[in-house]
């Protein structure tokens, strides 16, 4: 806290979409990246960006950090090799002019990108917990119209392992579940779990994504036992 202070206390909410390295946090013209995996390759690419970026700083001890766009909507930062900091590491990326952001996701072909369910978009009647870990899912996915999804692009073509982690409110459950990608569709049989706040994590199965558009979305495919699943996440590791 000490040294990352400026990026927590009286920030506001970030205009960026959650990022496959870690969260963000805004004060008027800066954002805070929270680096919580540190690129292997030395550039972090940032997703989303609108504005014209000013000064790119390391926020504990002010080292300057080489900035440039990457596209219209993507920046990347050049980044040492080892992160300042094990658990969070703060880039201060200051833009200039207006300060906005892309809500569709930009996801990483060599970082692995979480796709939470309290970020995706989900249709009437799917209801979300309190959000705290043990139980931090969607529930009450009892019909073949619901579904969670979340906008998404691809700057180049990637290969992705798809896990799935979620948990099932009884043991009675035994359904299926497709997860979209782009076009790519993967099927796979819902095992029931002892309890809800001890999810499983299941490999679902491996697509390949051309660049551009390429939304996720998880829906039903058979319901049995009065509820689909109780999801906490869809995980895409690239393949490299």
């Amino acid at each position: 806290m000490s040294a990352n202070v400026a990026s927590i206390r009286g920030t506001e909410r970030t205009p960026l979409a959650v990022q496959a390295w870690g969260e963000s946090t805004r004060r008027l013209n800066t954002i805070y990246l929270h680096v919580f995996d540190w690129p292997r390759d030395g550039k972090l690419i940032v997703g989303g960006v609108e504005g014209d970026v000013g000064r790119v700083r390391l926020l504990a001890g002010g080292a300057a950090l080489p900035a440039q766009r990457l596209n219209l909507n993507d920046v990347v930062v050049t980044v040492p090799p080892r992160a300042p900091d094990a658990a969070d590491s703060v880039i201060a990326l200051e833009l200039i002019g207006n300060v906005g952001g892309d809500a569709v996701r930009l996801l990483s072909t060599t970082q692995t990108n979480v796709l939470g369910v309290f970020d995706a978009q989900a249709t009437a009647g799917l209801r979300f917990t309190d959000g705290k870990a043990p139980h931090a899912y969607v529930y009450e996915w009892t019909r073949p119209d619901q579904s969670a999804g979340w906008p998404a692009r691809l700057n180049d073509a990637a290969q992705f392992e798809v896990w799935a982690k979620y948990s099932t409110g009884t043991s009675k459950i035994h359904g299926r579940f497709a997860v979209e990608i782009g076009k790519q569709r993967l099927e796979a049989d819902i095992e029931s779990t002892e309890k809800d706040t001890e999810p499983r994590e299941v490999k679902v199965g491996m697509v390949k994504v051309t660049a551009g558009a390429a939304g996720v979305r998880v829906v039903p495919v058979k319901i049995e036992g009065g509820e689909l699943m109780r999801l906490f996440s869809i995980t895409l590791k690239p393949v490299v």
